[in-house]
């Protein structure tokens, strides 16, 4: 269900950048320094360069934000893993005990 949802999303979302596409096809000059000529561009790519480039600076903020979280989770497996194999010895120890008394 989740997949069809992240579909329907994606396929709207690629009508709605092709829709803004094809409005924004005037062409613009763009200054990046004041020794070199303007480049010509249509409008929609420095746009689209602009929330590409949100989007992935976002993302990436979040993933540094979660860093955090990640490594107490990492330390946590470890504990985890550490105690299961405490437990392992401890019932291995009281079954050996158990058959010598026996």
């Amino acid at each position: 269900m989740i997949a069809v949802l992240r579909w329907i999303l994606a396929c709207a979302l690629s009508v709605a950048v092709i829709a803004f596409s094809l409005a924004n096809r005037g062409q613009i000059g763009m200054i990046w320094s004041p020794v070199h000529a303007p480049i010509s561009l249509p409008l929609f790519l420095p746009v689209l360069i602009g929330v590409i480039t949100g989007f992935l600076s976002g993302g990436f903020m979040v993933w540094l934000n979660g860093a955090a979280a990640r490594r107490e989770r990492r330390k946590q497996k470890r504990t985890i893993h550490d105690l299961e194999k405490q437990v392992e010895a401890m019932v291995e120890k009281k079954i050996d005990t158990t058959e010598k008394i026996a």
